[in-house]
């Protein structure tokens, strides 16, 4: 499995969307939580890193609370496999793998024991939650962005960016969940 995003409880959803678009994410897709229906937002960075931000439950506190660590997300080719690996491994089901229509994956929650939870996603090859874009500029401030590919898996990638730090890497192999790194250049 690869990491494929982290979640976020934040409290002001929408001033959270307006501050990260400022710097430089994109709103991916919009929609519920599928256990408790609050708000979410997936919001992504041109590179397939993303970030999940899921509405706060209003505690009754005065304020704005700082944002608080919902889940890793792991992405895998097969969620019930995966599901059933972690779960053998001691991992408690907090839900069992269901599909979620709106970003056209199947996923389960899962809990280490001690709070850390991990979503298991497999993406459909048209799902809105698996794009990348590449830069129109090699200033990262003032580009603007265009779709590269809509499946990570099967994309082929981009020739380097001028700016090696920018750059995105080539997927290592079409399983994420065998896929071993690519040596290193040089030797």
């Amino acid at each position: 499995m690869i990491i494929d995003h982290t979640a976020l409880e934040v409290a002001d959803l929408d001033a959270r969307i307006r501050a990260l678009k400022h710097a430089g994410l994109r709103v991916l897709r919009e929609g519920t939580r599928h256990s408790t229906g609050q708000r979410i937002v997936m919001m992504g960075d041109g590179t397939g890193s993303k970030l999940e931000l899921i509405e706060a439950v209003p505690d009754g506190g005065e304020g704005d609370r700082a944002p608080v660590f919902a889940h890793l997300a792991l992405r895998t080719d097969d969620t019930d496999d995966a599901h059933r690996r972690l779960q053998a491994a001691g991992f408690e089901s907090r839900s069992e793998p269901h599909d979620l229509a709106a970003a056209r994956a199947r996923s389960a929650l899962l809990d280490s024991g001690d709070g850390f939870c991990v979503q298991v996603i497999s993406y459909a090859y048209d799902s809105p939650d698996a794009v990348t874009w590449e830069p129109a500029a090699h200033n990262p401030d003032t580009a603007t962005w265009e779709p590269a590919a809509r499946n990570l898996d099967t994309a082929t990638p981009a020739p380097a960016a001028h700016n090696p730090d920018t750059a995105t890497p080539a997927p290592a192999a079409h399983n994420p969940d065998t896929a071993t790194p690519a040596p290193a250049e040089g030797g």
